[in-house]
């Protein structure tokens, strides 16, 4: 089951426990060729032009809707602590910091994913426009089907 939280501090947060071991959800987050293939809503698919994963480190992706129209994304890697913590800001409207952590429960995995807007109006702009906590949702429910189909973290 997948929490949502929506909050009047401008976060969304979500928690999902996972059926993967953590060698696999980092392999997930940490190689650019296995997240273009689940990072985005439902019906997006996603082109990675730059992943330099570590702290300091940009990450630039395009999300390719089912209409056709591109969304440009550029982020900065803040933290990176293996099979613990992400962090990036992403550089562009709407501005946010997403923070996500992991936690071994055995051979699952706890992921707690939030997303802290800079600014109070932008989120209930940006929760009124695109409902970000459905596509973080979305988002993590293709990790989930994409991490069926992997072995070892490869």
């Amino acid at each position: 089951m997948t929490k949502t939280i929506e909050n009047t501090l401008g976060e969304i947060i979500i928690k999902k426990k996972l059926d993967a071991e953590i060698k696999s959800v980092w392999a997930a987050f940490a190689n650019p060729e296995h997240i273009a293939e689940w990072y985005g809503p439902q019906d997006f698919e996603c082109t990675i032009s730059k992943m330099e994963f570590k702290k300091g480190g940009d990450w630039e992706l395009t999300l390719h809707g089912p209409d056709g129209t591109d969304y440009a994304n550029y982020n900065r890697f803040i933290e990176v602590e293996e099979y613990k913590k992400i962090v990036y800001d992403h550089q562009g409207e709407p501005f946010f910091t997403a923070e996500i952590s992991f936690e071994i429960l055995g051979n699952k995995t706890e992921l707690n994913w939030k997303m802290k807007f800079h600014d109070l109006k932008e989120f209930e702009v940006a929760v009124k426009r695109h409902n970000p906590a459905e596509g973080l949702k979305q988002n993590i429910d293709k990790l989930e089907v994409y991490l069926m189909g992997l072995e070892d973290g490869v």
